[in-house]
């Protein structure tokens, strides 16, 4: 992560209405967090902590399906935020355990500082399992579902 990409990140989190932000990338972790209290004009400058953590260990990138345990591949998270099974509360899950998915299907929504982001399968193959349940917090890397490829 560069400067100016740090200075991107800080200078949404000093608008947004938000108290503590923790971001992860390229191996390294840190944490901004803001001073909230009953104000009823916005201080101008708002005090800003960066903590800078060991790093991780070296991922990739951009996060790969794997392979994963009997031979399925798992789709991974590829952001921090929160799942969802369907675009609308109320409306229909983008797939089913047992659905037969190509590479463009929309698998989940993963909502990310108010950003809904559709994730695509990327492979083609039946869902096998849903790893994560509707509306719970997901990691950067985390598997989301496991995949049993079609024969090419």
């Amino acid at each position: 992560m560069d400067l100016k990409e740090l200075k991107r990140i800080i200078a949404i989190f000093q608008k947004a209405k938000i108290a503590e932000l923790e971001v992860e990338s390229e191996g390294v972790r840190f944490k901004l967090k803001k001073e909230v209290g009953e104000r009823k004009a916005p201080p101008k400058e708002v005090p800003v902590e960066v903590i800078h953590v060991q790093p991780l260990e070296q991922r990739p990138q951009q996060p790969q399906e794997t392979k994963g345990k009997e031979g399925l591949h798992e789709i991974l998270s590829p952001m921090i935020g929160t799942f969802y099974v369907a675009p609308l509360p109320d409306s229909q899950p983008f797939v089913d355990l047992g659905q037969e998915v190509n590479e463009e299907d929309s698998v989940c929504i993963i909502e990310a500082m108010k950003m809904m982001n559709e994730i695509k399968a990327d492979v083609k193959g039946k869902i096998v399992k849903v790893l994560v349940e509707n509306g719970e917090p997901v990691e950067f890397g985390q598997p989301l579902f496991l995949v049993e490829l079609s024969p090419k």
